[in-house]
């Protein structure tokens, strides 16, 4: 039991609670009711991941190379890209019970789960300080891809719900050698 405790932190649990029932987005009102929780939710699990990015960065303090505090900020700051997405305003104006999407969001929802646990499961590899070079020269360029991934899915959800999105910020992946 305490296995799967750590493997799905708190923040998890609180996303599959908050799944939205999409037959209740009947008009903008019910749609935004319907869908704050999931979306704080998964913002509060994503946090997570930069919190244990920016204590990584602060423990290892000097010990780090350049190179890897810049993959370790670069990461922070795609995991910022994912707060705008989640935070893209708009009112959902499309009836999803209606227009038949619903299979669409639910099927995109499982990959966006899927990411979560993804994401967590490769942060885990993380949890002492002084493997932090070790993550980042094994774990790092996955870790960034799923994030990207993460990114993609999220933004076509918002479409997907009707709401305007932004898009995926080009990065130094490629100086950073994470792509």
């Amino acid at each position: 039991m305490s296995d799967s405790a750590e493997l799905y932190p708190l923040h998890f649990g609180e996303v599959l609670n908050a799944l939205p029932e999409y037959e209740e987005y009947r008009d903008p009102e019910s749609s935004y009711r319907g869908e704050a929780p999931y979306r704080m939710a998964v913002g509060r699990h994503i946090k997570s991941w930069g919190e244990r990015l920016l204590d990584l960065s602060e423990l290892q303090g000097n010990i780090l190379p350049r190179r890897d505090h810049r993959i370790v900020d670069h990461l922070v700051n795609m995991i910022t890209d994912l707060f705008g997405i989640l935070n893209c305003g708009g009112t959902i104006r499309r009836r999803i019970a209606e227009d038949g999407a619903m299979r669409e969001l639910q099927a995109c929802d499982a990959r966006i789960l899927r990411l979560l646990e993804d994401c967590s499961t490769l942060l885990e590899g993380m949890h002492r300080s002084e493997w932090a070079g070790e993550w980042i020269e094994q774990d790092a360029r996955l870790f960034y891809r799923k994030l990207r991934e993460l990114q993609r899915e999220l933004r076509d959800r918002n479409l997907l719900l009707g709401l305007r999105t932004r898009s995926i910020p080009e990065s130094e992946e490629t100086e950073l050698d994470l792509y």
